[in-house]
């Protein structure tokens, strides 16, 4: 149960990620009015939460890695295709790196993991007017960081809220 299968099921049958441009709605169900009931219940519960705050969500990378994983990009993909009239909307992208290596590359590193997160963004419909980036680089790592901590450091954080 729960968010995670939701978005399973509706991934494609081999696993791999499908971007899909049409709504939710429009999402052929199969007599599987389960799922459909899921998917709806999610939609509500986004959109609620976008009306009274924002909606956050961190996605974590590899070491010196820019790539999202096929999970987080049908998670991103979900999450945008759930909510409604989501071009009127204000996505602000934090770009984070840990402290291993230099400023300058850490400070290229995390805005190529902005970039991921954009990319699929724009694949999705949603316009740059609309996204606002903030590269902080290693600004806001702990310098003297357990190796396992750095994991945390290595991230973007997507919010979305109302314009």
């Amino acid at each position: 149960g729960g968010i995670i299968s939701v978005f399973n099921l509706v991934k494609g049958n081999g696993g791999e990620v499908q971007i899909r441009t049409e709504t939710l709605k429009e999402i052929e169900y199969q007599d599987n009015p389960e799922t459909e009931a899921k998917l709806n219940k999610f939609k509500a519960m986004l959109n609620a939460k976008l009306q009274s705050d924002e909606l956050s969500q961190t996605f974590y990378y590899k070491t010196a890695s820019a790539t999202l994983s096929d999970k987080q990009v049908n998670y991103l993909s979900n999450v945008v295709l759930s909510l409604n009239e989501h071009e009127n909307l204000q996505y602000e992208i934090k770009g984070y790196s840990d402290t291993r290596g230099n400023a300058e590359y850490n400070k290229s590193l995390s805005l190529s993991r902005i970039n991921s997160v954009v990319s699929i963004l724009n694949q999705l419909s949603v316009g740059n007017e609309n996204i606002l980036i903030d590269n902080k680089g290693e600004s806001d790592s702990e310098e003297n960081a357990e190796y396992e901590e750095l994991f945390f450091d290595r991230k973007v954080e997507l919010i979305i809220t109302k314009k």
